[in-house]
């Protein structure tokens, strides 16, 4: 599992590789915490910039504990829509 660390704290991330099913594009998608979610938009003036930086780079956002779940089921249950999983990549 990848982590994004924000404020001296590390959250888990995941990065898919995935295909639409109907339309067959293919992208590649970071995927976080509403955890994350929620302490990025409680900055400070001074953590602002970061913060932005960093929702900027997160695809979607998903229950804290769905973020363990298998790779296929995030992609295909827990996106904004559902995504045909390729691969996950860990860095």
């Amino acid at each position: 599992m990848d982590y994004i660390e924000y404020n001296g704290k590390k959250y888990p991330v995941r990065t898919f590789h995935v295909q639409h099913p109907t339309e067959g594009w293919k992208g590649t998608y970071l995927i976080a915490t509403e955890e994350l979610m929620d302490d990025l938009q409680i900055e400070s003036d001074d953590d602002r910039d970061e913060a932005t930086s960093i929702d900027n780079t997160i695809y979607h956002y998903v229950e804290n504990n769905h973020i363990y779940l298998p790779a296929k089921v995030i992609c295909e249950k827990h996106l904004d829509m559902p995504f045909k999983l390729i691969e996950e990549i860990t860095y």
